[in-house]
């Protein structure tokens, strides 16, 4: 299992998409610890309030945090950094170190002013950790006499309830009669295949539908009524918000289909589809399909009323297909849409969930043979499935804390009685190890190693648990009573710091590193108004790597989003302002924002 954590300003042109965000706006206890006196006044500096404000995403959690200082003693104070410590429960879940909290070329407090830190994002993306509860942060500050303080404060962060719901979208449109351009009364609407098979709606009686809740991606969409040829077109959501339909009055006889989709496991099955005439005689019909994987059983044409049978062959690929069956008739034709899941032989028939003893909640990304999941059966009560996404792809699973011995527990799938897919969930034994020392170290940027002693029952068995990158456990993991846990941190390579732990029988050992170090030069850029080329300068460690990127129209940079390592240098193009007013904008080039400024 692996984590990592992530920390970087966020600026006005990024942002992260994500859900289930709640947030605290006042601190508790904040304190402050001035400078030894002296014959001059000193800095002082207090945290009046922070801001947190925490998300759930897919593979952990992520806060936002922003802290609001305030100088109180008529002196300038320059911040040197703020760390940030996520708490939960009493254990540290994450943890942030920013050098540069303010911006890239500020980091000061005037006298007797206050003033905001950027946006401090941490991304904590181990699946095992609990939610954070509250956060504690450390502000380390100097002023004019080089003496260094500390100011500190506390904020809560309020519970989330669940992982995001999925992205869905709406789909919108009107079904006219093709003549008179008027909207059709109680006109169906139906997607026939693809991820959002089966969803279906009638107009009102302007002609107006809405589909609500669709997922993401490309399907057929079907639009009949009594008395009119069905009409069809390919739709893409979120791209196209609309689809209308003019559908055509139908002359002599016409067939309605008693349903337009079937969908159908990767092991085949068979299935009748009917379709009823416009007049209970003098119709005629035939039945046919292009599609190899699907056989028409029994009679392929007649008169007045259809039936037609049909065979769906296993699909032994690894993708889902999709089919259909026509029904023609004299003045038009109707399509019957077959959508078949992949074999269950693409599907790993095992998955094992290491967990250490506290509470988990997260999505697992099953195989596509493994979806959409079938009957389910699960051996434990601590074990639930709350939910699917995706199609069945992703399914939500939930684990509860575990305040004893260790334990085993299984979500298990079958189809026709026949199990194709088995969850293995094993949980660390829990509340037997009393306490770890220390609780956690710093490394610098070329890594280290480090030793834990752990203190337990004579009988408790522990597994120590890497829960983020490049960690790695130098003598035995695992360990019964007392024991010793030894581990290294390899040498960090990206130009941001990081951060990680160790569980150790539900115990949390923090870890923090700092980011390869590197300078860009220059850190601002002025253009005139017919644009121009500049040259930016990345200096540090031949180890280091980084990118440079740019979301602006006007700005590009050589090489964009290609990853480099070591120093070099990076070409910025602004291109003619031809607006007539002044813009801002701004490049990303390792850890720095350098401003874009444009007459």
């Amino acid at each position: 299992m692996s984590r990592q954590f992530f920390a970087r300003y966020v600026t006005g042109v990024l942002t992260l998409a994500l859900c289930a965000a709640c947030s605290k706006h006042t601190t508790t206890a904040p304190s402050s610890t001035p400078p030894p006196s002296a014959a001059n006044a000193h800095a002082k500096l207090d945290v009046t309030a922070v801001t947190v404000t925490g998300e759930t995403h897919a593979s952990g959690y992520s806060y936002r945090t922003v802290v609001h200082l305030k100088e109180t003693a008529g002196v300038a104070a320059t911040i040197s950094s703020i760390d940030l410590k996520f708490l939960s429960g009493g254990a540290t879940v994450a943890s942030l170190h920013h050098s540069q909290p303010i911006s890239d070329t500020s980091n000061v407090c005037p006298a007797s002013s206050a003033v905001d830190t950027r946006e401090l994002l941490a991304v904590d993306e181990d699946p095992s950790h609990a939610y954070a509860t509250s956060v504690h942060v450390t502000v380390t500050f100097t002023d004019s006499t080089s003496v260094v303080a500390t100011a500190e404060g506390n904020a809560d962060v309020d519970a989330l309830s669940a992982p995001p719901a999925p992205v869905t979208y709406t789909l919108s449109g009107v079904i006219g009669d093709e003549s008179t351009r008027r909207g059709i009364d109680g006109a169906r609407v139906e997607v026939v295949n693809g991820a959002n098979a089966g969803r279906a709606t009638t107009t009102d009686n302007t002609g107006r539908y809405v589909l609500d809740d669709l997922a993401s991606g490309s399907f057929r969409l079907r639009a009949s009524a009594t008395s009119y040829d069905a009409g069809e077109q390919g739709v893409a959501v979120p791209a196209n918000p609309q689809a209308d339909f003019l559908l055509r009055k139908s002359t002599g006889c016409f067939y309605t289909l008693s349903s337009v989709s079937q969908t159908v496991l990767g092991a085949g099955s068979t299935g009748a589809l009917s379709a009823a005439p416009s007049a209970p005689s003098g119709c005629t019909w035939t039945a046919s399909t292009d599609d190899s994987w699907i056989t028409l059983n029994g009679a392929r044409s007649g008169t007045g009323a259809a039936t037609v049978s049909y065979s769906v062959a296993p699909n032994t690929g690894t993708g889902t297909r999709y089919g259909s069956i026509t029904i023609q008739w004299a003045a038009g034709r109707a399509s019957f849409y077959v959508y078949q899941y992949p074999s269950r032989a693409s599907c790993r028939p095992t998955m094992t969930v290491p967990l250490p003893p506290n509470a988990w909640q997260n999505y697992l990304l099953l195989d596509d043979g493994c979806y959409p999941p079938a009957v389910s059966a699960i051996d434990v009560p601590w074990i639930q499935i709350l939910g699917t996404h995706g199609g069945g792809k992703f399914l939500l699973v939930s684990v509860q804390a575990n305040s004893g011995a260790a334990r085993t527990g299984h979500i298990t799938f079958s189809d026709e009685g026949k199990v194709y897919l088995q969850i293995t969930f094993t949980q660390d034994t829990g509340h037997c190890v009393t306490a770890i020392s220390p609780t956690s170290q710093a490394f610098d940027e070329n890594g280290g190693t480090g030793q834990i002693t752990v203190t337990a029952g004579a009988t408790c068995t522990w597994t120590a648990r890497a829960v983020t990158f490049s960690v790695t456990f130098t003598g035995s993991a695992q360990g019964t009573g007392n024991g010793v846990v030894s581990f290294s941190v390899a040498a960090n390579i990206d130009v941001t710091g990081r951060s990680g732990a160790l569980n150790i029988g539900g115990l949390q050992f923090g870890i923090t590193q700092k980011a390869c170090q590197t300078s860009v030069s220059p850190t601002e850029l002025t253009a005139p108004a017919a644009g121009g080329t500049f040259t930016v300068t990345v200096s540090g460690s031949a180890t280091c790597r980084w990118v440079a990127t740019s979301v602006y129209s006007f700005i590009t940079v050589s090489r964009r989003d290609e990853l480099r390592t070591g120093p070099g240098t990076v070409t910025v193009t602004v291109s003619p302002n031809t607006t007539g007013q002044p813009r801002t904008g701004s490049v990303g080039i390792a850890d720095r924002s350098i401003r874009v400024t444009q007459s």
